[in-house]
Formats: C-alpha cells, sequence, structure tokens
C-alpha cells in the first residue's frame, strides 16, 4: 500500500494500533513505552527489516512529501517532533526517551528523511504548512542528537541524494 491513509488510520489508534496522543503522551512523560515508531516517525522502506516497517515504511521521496501535505499528519508530526526537541533539551538522553538505540535510531532517521522534505517543499513555494518550523525543529533536534552519537542517518542521505 503506498497510500499514507495507514499512517492516518494507525495514529487514530484504528486497527489496535497504540494512537498518536498515547504516543505523543508517553514522550511526554519522559519515555517511550509502547510500540508506535513506524507510523509515527516513518522512514523509508529500504531501512526496515520487520513486516511492520515494511508496511509504514516510506516507499519513496513523494510519499514523504505527501505525507507532510496532509494537514493531520504534518500537524501530528510537528506537535511530536517540538516535543522530542523539548525534552532533548531538558537533557532527557534520545536513548531514554525513545527506550533504547533502536528507536533513537529510527527518529533520527525519519528526522533525516522528512527535514529534506519538508526543506524540498518548502523551497518549491508550498505554503500548505509551516515547513519552515518543521525544518528548524529537525535541526534542533539533529544538533542535540549528534552530541549523543546519533548523527543524521547515512542510508538515507544517501538515498536523498540519488533522489535529484
Amino acid at each position: 500500500m503506498s497510500t499514507i491513509q495507514r499512517f492516518i488510520k494507525a495514529q487514530q489508534g484504528q486497527e489496535m494500533y497504540t494512537s498518536f496522543l498515547q504516543a505523543y503522551n508517553e514522550l511526554k512523560a519522559g519515555r517511550k513505552q509502547s510500540h508506535w515508531i513506524w507510523y509515527i516517525f516513518p522512514q523509508l522502506k529500504l531501512i526496515g527489516f520487520s513486516s511492520t516497517a515494511q508496511y509504514f515504511g516510506i516507499v519513496d521521496f513523494k510519499e514523504a512529501c505527501d505525507y507532510l501535505q496532509n494537514e493531520e499528519l504534518f500537524q501530528n508530526y510537528y506537535a511530536i517532533a517540538k516535543l522530542v526537541e523539548q525534552q532533548i533539551k531538558r537533557k532527557i538522553p534520545v536513548e531514554t526517551l525513545m527506550s533504547g538505540q533502536i528507536d533513537a535510531k529510527k527518529l533520527v532517521s525519519s528526522l533525516t528523511l522528512f527535514r529534506a522534505s519538508a526543506s524540498f517543499l518548502l523551497h518549491q513555494g508550498d505554503n500548505s504548512q509551516d515547513f519552515a518550523a518543521l525544518v528548524n525543529c529537525c535541526d534542533q533536534i539533529l544538533v542535540e542528537t549528534s552530541k549523543q552519537g546519533y548523527v543524521p542517518c547515512t542510508l538515507t542521505l544517501e538515498f536523498l541524494a540519488s533522489e535529484k
């Protein structure tokens, strides 16, 4: 399925998925507790191995842009990214916040992808969402995560370079 509807349904808590609100509240409390990384902070399909990672994997750059152009998905992504930024600035280590190295890496991979997508849309003159604010938020998080050993995702950067 290459439609972004799969993300909307999951974030709304349909089909037994943890809702966006629960994911947000977990991070607000200081630590990810349940399983939602794939559809809250999606990464490229080519990076994921599990069936869930494959199902929610972003198939190409266009789908990443489509995701951000959807108002609900953009608002959710920006809100939870902003929360991550605040929590990291409160000195909660990214590994603690995301409950381990694996999901910390997935977070950074997602931020790498959507930072590039938001920047592209901004430079295309798309003003449907506040892409500049998202770019800035991603930049702030990536600076802090880099200090903790989580630099922007190499595989995502290579994919993005091949898309140009």
